[in-house]
């Protein structure tokens, strides 16, 4: 799963990603990757942009993962 923040300004923006329940640092650009997604993985992300220009802007997310999922391929 991607989460990813759409941010525009001049000059380009730094995008931080954090995750809410412990502030760690996931990604120091706009997608951040969740891969093998669980209940683990529920809960607040929070994306930061800022350009030294203006004002600095957040967004939140909160992600519910309530069963997790699995890929089956198929080969014939």
């Amino acid at each position: 799963m991607s989460l990813v923040c759409h941010v525009t300004g001049n000059p380009p923006p730094h995008v931080l990603w954090i995750r809410g329940s412990d502030n760690s640092v996931l990604a120091k650009n706009t997608t951040v990757v969740l891969p093998n997604v669980t209940r683990a993985d529920s809960g607040l992300f929070q994306c930061h942009a800022w350009n030294g220009i203006g004002k600095n802007a957040s967004s939140n997310v909160t992600v519910d993962v309530l069963c997790k999922y699995f890929m089956v391929w198929l080969v014939m």
